[in-house]
This record gives C-alpha cells, sequence and structure tokens, in this order.
C-alpha cells in the first residue's frame, strides 16, 4: 500500500516530467500557402500515437525512478527494522526489473524492425474551397483559374460559387470520393506546387506528376507538396542496403530532376534536410524487353526510409528467379515538402 507521502512524491514527479515533455512543440511544420496558412490543416491521428507512444516511455522511466528513491530512503531511514528494509529492497528491485524491461522492449523495436512503433492511418479526405494558390483538383474546365485565385480577393460571387461546387483545394494527402474522382477533369496548379495523383487511394497505384496546369483523367488521391528555392540539403540517396549502408552500392546524392537508375536492389532511401526534398520512386516494368518507365505503383518521400523491403514499394518491382526484388528503376526529385 502507497503512503500519502509516496503518492504525493510520484505525483510531482509525473507533473514534472510532463511539464518538460509538454515545453517542446510538435515537430510537425505546416508551411504557407501563398502567405495563407491553412486551418483545415490538423495533426494526423498517427503523430499524436506516436508522441504518446515516446510520451508514455518517458512517464513510466520517471515513476521507477522514483520508486527506486523511495525504496532507498525507506532503506536508509528503517535501520533496526528488518521488514521495512525487506520490503524497500523489493521496490527498489521491482522497479530496475521495470526499467529493464522498458529499455529492452524499446531496444527490441529500434533492432529488429523499428517501423514496428511507427503508427501508419490512412487520411481522410482533406480538401478546402477556401480560395487561394495552391493545387486545384476540378470537375469542370475553369477560363482563367489561375489568374482568378492569384487575384482571388476581386472575384464576383457568381465565379466563386462555380469553383465551389467543382473545385477541390488539396492541402495534404487526400482520398476522393467515387463520384468526384470519376468526374475529374483538371488540374491547376496555382503558385509553387506540385502534385503525385494516384489512380487508386493507397497513394502508391499508377500515377502521375503534375507541376503545371493540365487536363486529367480520373485519379482517386492525390499527394501534394510545396516547392521550395531555398537552400537544401545534400539531397536524395539510394542505398543497396538497408539502414544506409556502407557495405553496398548507392545512387547519389541527386538532386532536382529524373533520374533513370535502374538500382537493384533498392533497400533504403536517405533524404538529406529536415523534409527539403521530395522523392517519387517508379519500379521496372516486368517483361525480358522491359525499358524504364512508369510502373503500375509508384511511391512518394520526402524524409528517410530504413527498410524499403517493407514498404509497398516492393510489389512494383520486377521479377527475378521467381520472386519480388525491391529496386526503384525511374527517381524523380523536387526540391520541397509533402504536407
Amino acid at each position: 500500500m502507497i503512503s500519502k507521502k509516496n503518492f504525493i512524491l510520484i505525483c510531482l514527479i509525473v507533473i514534472f516530467s510532463f511539464s518538460i515533455c509538454s515545453a517542446r512543440d510538435l515537430e510537425i511544420d505546416y508551411p504557407e500557402i501563398g502567405g495563407y496558412q491553412p486551418e483545415e490543416v490538423s495533426t494526423p491521428l498517427p503523430e499524436y500515437v506516436k508522441y504518446i507512444f515516446n510520451f508514455s516511455i518517458w512517464i513510466i522511466g520517471f515513476v521507477a525512478f522514483g520508486f527506486i528513491l523511495i525504496g532507498g530512503f525507506r532503506y536508509l531511514t528503517s535501520s533496526g527494522n528488518p521488514t521495512i528494509q525487506s520490503d524497500s529492497k523489493n521496490q527498489i528491485f521491482s522497479a530496475l526489473l521495470g526499467i529493464i524491461i522498458l529499455i529492452s522492449s524499446y531496444l527490441i523495436l529500434e533492432t529488429i524492425n523499428p517501423e514496428l512503433k511507427v503508427f501508419t492511418l490512412d487520411p481522410l479526405e482533406k480538401a478546402s474551397t477556401e480560395l487561394g494558390p495552391g493545387v486545384w483538383l476540378c470537375t469542370e474546365n475553369i477560363e482563367s483559374f489561375e489568374d482568378q485565385m492569384e487575384d482571388y480577393k476581386g472575384i464576383t460571387e457568381e465565379q466563386e460559387e462555380i469553383i465551389k461546387k467543382s473545385c477541390k483545394r488539396v492541402f495534404t494527402k487526400s482520398s476522393f470520393t467515387k463520384n468526384f474522382a470519376e468526374e475529374l477533369k483538371h488540374v491547376y496548379i496555382v503558385g509553387e506546387y506540385g502534385v503525385v495523383l494516384h489512380k487508386g487511394s493507397s497513394f502508391m497505384e499508377e500515377c502521375e506528376i503534375v507541376t503545371s496546369s493540365k487536363k486529367i483523367d480520373s485519379y482517386y488521391s492525390a499527394t501534394p507538396f510545396f516547392l521550395n528555392s531555398s537552400d537544401a540539403g545534400k539531397g536524395v540517396t539510394v542505398y543497396e542496403d538497408r539502414d544506409f549502408g556502407t557495405e553496398g552500392k548507392s545512387y547519389g546524392p541527386v538532386v532536382e530532376g529524373t533520374y533513370l537508375i535502374d538500382f537493384e536492389p533498392a533497400q533504403s532511401i536517405k533524404i538529406d534536410g529536415d523534409k527539403e526534398w521530395v522523392a517519387v520512386a517508379f519500379g521496372k516494368k516486368e517483361g525480358m524487353f522491359s525499358k524504364f518507365g512508369n510502373p503500375d505503383y509508384c511511391e512518394v518521400f520526402n524524409k528517410n526510409d530504413r527498410n524499403l523491403t517493407e514498404d509497398r514499394i516492393s510489389r512494383f518491382c520486377s521479377k527475378k528467379w521467381f520472386f519480388r526484388q525491391t529496386c526503384i528503376g525511374e527517381l524523380h526529385v523536387f526540391k520541397g515538402t509533402t504536407f
């Protein structure tokens, strides 16, 4: 049974730990869109789960350390009382065992598979009809659309009504309803933006990269990105080994452009700089006469990936001796960031 003093001490430790952790801002920076910070963009649930997981690790560690301090204090002040000394020893041992289990579990996750502690969730549709620069997907051909968005303060109510009825402004990875996807006709790029359009809702289906306004077919999901002209890191590097290994071959670092690399196996990808590059990886077409080109699947990266074999990227690689091997046939690199 925990005494009142011990309970108060534990509460103080928890409050102190919370104050330290809460002092840090969430490490999610949302870029402005033409001077406008989109309110529609919110922190996705997986990010909250990640922070709760890390926060819980620290809290449990602090609580266990607090029990060690309490047990040690009781042991030192209980000379001549074997019962309290024995109870204090058990308390210290249990707290140490808890810390060992906590550290071991985290190291196991990091060593066996770091992705086990990365939580993912298919994002819900996030689109807005607020006027302004960005990536716009429309079911109608709207004349002088780019000019209207650049000077949207002078737009008429009739024009705004047409845009709200037939267009979506995409801020983050977005999936669309079947009706909207099948009626899509145009993508309008207003400002320094680009978008990867996907035929399916998984963001890794057959895709198309768009950096300027054009007519399009039906697409069911989109990954928009912001083009950044400021100084960025070294670029994007693809490695033959996992965890950016130095024993195997590597390709890069590469900067802006399209690269036909035919890299196989490609088991990790490193992006220098904090979300300063966007890399779109395509696989290779199958068959003995295969050439570089758009396969059935692609994947968008804007941060390091230590093990591509666990990504769905392995689905769009060429068959080799009756099994699929992760590879990258074509790599498109942009200086910028996804939302």
